[in-house]
């Protein structure tokens, strides 16, 4: 999206006859040097009013009975747009204003005066979502993964896994099933999913669920190994971290164990070779979980030891 809201500097006069004054400044010349920061001081204040009246005006919705609601809201709704309308404020801050008004009422004539592309599309996505509304969320957007995020809110708020068939983005929408499907702890809706998503899909599940089979079902291997190392970190399983073929992830999975059940044996079974620091991390976890100096003789690094002997103190 094209962004309007740079501003170019002026480039000072160099000329002899510019850079000379002679005698006290004039008056007009004096209103021109204070009038910027005065027009920025009075944007924040009107902006400050703005606050306040959208402020009120959610006061107010909640604090009238049903017959003043209409007029009472009404009113104060024409003058949150007045303000919004001053000339006084720069664009910028007018989009602003519309947009953050059209968040307190599910409404979009405030969002078709935006003029910003990127606060306009802003304002209709908040609609869209509020109104659960997918059809809004092709309103002043063109970029079809805007749309797909848009409509996947919407689904996931609805709570209805019905509304993911209907995103039109798939990469979205397969988002959109594997997050049910772990918040369920549902495998079925992972079949519905077309891409690569679906191993992460099953992998989600298998964790929520701490099924070891559906993860000798992942087709990925690093999907695979981070299923495993899930499942061997949340049951304290060592024999499912040593299955696990990436060393990196498999030290990870050790040292997650080696923490939950505060036993330093386990932080043996790391090889110096996947990178000491996890070797030494997981022994100077332990000792200090357990204050066991005496684990810290396991360190070899001077430094390193001498850092795990005072957090096991």
């Amino acid at each position: 999206m094209k962004s309007n809201n740079f501003q170019q500097k002026q480039k000072a006069n160099t000329s002899p006859s510019s850079t000379q004054q002679s005698g006290p400044l004039t008056t007009d010349q004096v209103n021109k040097i204070e009038g910027r920061p005065q027009k920025k001081l009075h944007n924040l204040l009107v902006l400050g009013a703005l606050i306040i009246l959208l402020t009120l005006l959610g006061v107010i919705i909640y604090s009238v009975g049903p017959k003043e609601l209409e007029n009472t809201t009404r009113e104060a709704e024409n003058e949150v747009i007045k303000e919004c309308e001053k000339h006084s404020l720069t664009q910028g801050s007018k989009d602003f204003c519309y947009t953050s008004f059209a968040q307190t009422k599910p409404d979009l004539t405030p969002c078709e005066r935006v003029e910003n592309e990127g606060f306009r599309s802003t304002c209709f996505k908040h609609i869209a979502i509020a109104k659960k509304d997918f059809s809004l969320c092709h309103t002043n957007e063109s970029n079809s993964e805007n749309v797909g995020t848009c409509q996947s809110q919407i689904a996931l708020d609805g709570n209805d896994v019905k509304l993911c068939e209907q995103i039109e983005h798939q990469g979205w929408q397969d988002l959109c099933y594997s997050t049910y499907a772990e918040k369920h702890k549902d495998i079925s809706l992972c079949g519905f999913i077309k891409s690569e998503e679906k191993n992460r899909c099953i992998r989600l599940v298998a964790v929520a669920t701490s099924d070891i089979a559906l993860c000798n079902t992942i087709i990925d291997a690093s999907e695979k190994d981070s299923c495993n190392s899930g499942i061997g970190k949340t049951t304290n399983n060592i024999s499912l971290c040593d299955t696990i073929s990436d060393i990196t992830e498999r030290g990870d999975c050790y040292m997650k164990v080696a923490f939950n059940l505060q036993d330093s044996t386990v932080c043996e079974k790391i090889p110096e070779t996947i990178g000491g620091n996890n070797r030494i991390r997981c022994f100077t976890g332990v000792a200090a979980l357990t204050k066991n100096q005496k684990i810290c003789e396991m360190i070899k690094d001077e430094g390193s030891k001498a850092f795990c002997l005072s957090g096991a103190k």
